[in-house]
């Protein structure tokens, strides 16, 4: 802590923090001062991100919010109010930020991994979104909080599915996630 405090001074993280935050900002800037941030203040990273997450800007804001759901799944354990999050990403109108929400998922509480697995799965409109969830299944199975459940969902929903590029990564999935049961 003392060594990131002394890192920059308080002019250059404010500019960080604000670069992190203001939308008319290049979204490269905008996604770099949000990296930088979990180095040089974490709690400055820990109020920008709700703010990247829950108030959506237009166009390509998207690939900021992606980067924040990203570094959410990363320091999901670390975060303070990190569960809170997650139905905003569910609510995210792009899929692009929305797929990358499985990652987030194998590192939250069970039950609340589980419903939004389940809407991603059975209510996402976006195959993409679908198939990028069902590429978690080896990594749920590898976790005993929810290898019991996620056989389970995989029984109940992978059936259902219509589309042919989801069925396809299904498949896979099966493959995978049977290699991943016999080494457990």
């Amino acid at each position: 802590r003392a060594l990131q405090d002394l890192a920059v001074d308080d002019t250059t993280l404010k500019y960080i923090y604000r670069s992190a935050l203001h939308r008319p900002q290049n979204v490269w800037i905008q996604t770099a001062a949000l990296e930088l941030l979990v180095t040089l203040s974490w709690s400055s990273f820990e109020q920008a991100l709700p703010q990247r997450l829950q108030q959506r800007g237009t166009g390509d804001d998207l690939f900021v919010r992606r980067r924040a759901v990203q570094l959410l799944a990363r320091y999901f354990h670390r975060l303070n109010g990190a569960e809170d999050l997650i139905p905003h990403v569910l609510a995210d109108p792009s899929p692009f930020v929305r797929q990358v929400l499985p990652k987030v998922l194998v590192h939250a509480p069970l039950k609340t991994a589980l419903l939004a697995l389940e809407q991603l799965l059975t209510r996402d409109a976006s195959p993409q979104v679908r198939a990028a969830t069902w590429l978690e299944w080896p990594d749920l199975l590898a976790n005993p909080q929810f290898r019991h459940e996620a056989v389970s969902l995989f029984r109940q929903l992978a059936g259902q599915e219509k589309d042919d590029f989801v069925i396809r990564v299904i498949c896979l999935v099966a493959e995978r996630s049977t290699e991943q049961l016999r080494r457990n």
